[in-house]
């Protein structure tokens, strides 16, 4: 399996580390930040493969990290979670463009399932843009007989 680099976001140390743990033990490298405003500074420094971040967090929320996520690197997949029921909070982060979303607690078999799920999307979505420009360039250039 491919090392995928996961950027878990969340003010809580104990959903952090429940995360992180879960996610390490099914092979994935983790990296946390217990704030958005340290998460917007570590996707400025490192691309991460999936960013899964809390909803509702003080001083940058998780819905400016998924902007801010995208807005560094489209190819990043972002996961909200979020403890809040109400169907509309969870919809309004899909126009922001949002991977998937979550809902807090959730089993660490749901979690795996999830990640897995928005890892493999991301990854078909890069291999499409991929060879969509390939054939762009093909196209752009006239191909050329080889002479023996």
């Amino acid at each position: 399996m491919r090392k995928y680099d996961i950027l878990s976001v969340d003010e809580s140390l104990e959903t952090l580390m429940a995360i992180a743990s879960s996610l390490e033990d099914k092979g994935y490298q983790v990296t946390t930040a217990s704030s958005g405003e340290i998460a917007v500074k570590m996707m400025r420094i490192k691309k991460f493969d999936l960013v899964i971040t809390d909803i509702n967090m003080c001083d940058v929320d998780g819905v400016a990290v998924l902007k801010k996520a995208k807005e560094l690197n489209p190819d990043t997949a972002v996961m909200i979670l979020t403890g809040n029921r109400d169907a509309r909070p969870r919809l309004d982060t899909f126009c922001h463009g949002a991977d998937d979303v979550m809902l807090k607690p959730c089993k660490p078999g749901e979690l795996w399932k999830v990640v897995a799920k928005c890892l493999k999307r991301s990854e078909l979505e890069q291999r499409q843009q991929l060879e969509l420009h390939i054939a762009q360039e093909a196209r752009a250039s006239p191909s050329k007989d080889l002479h023996l």
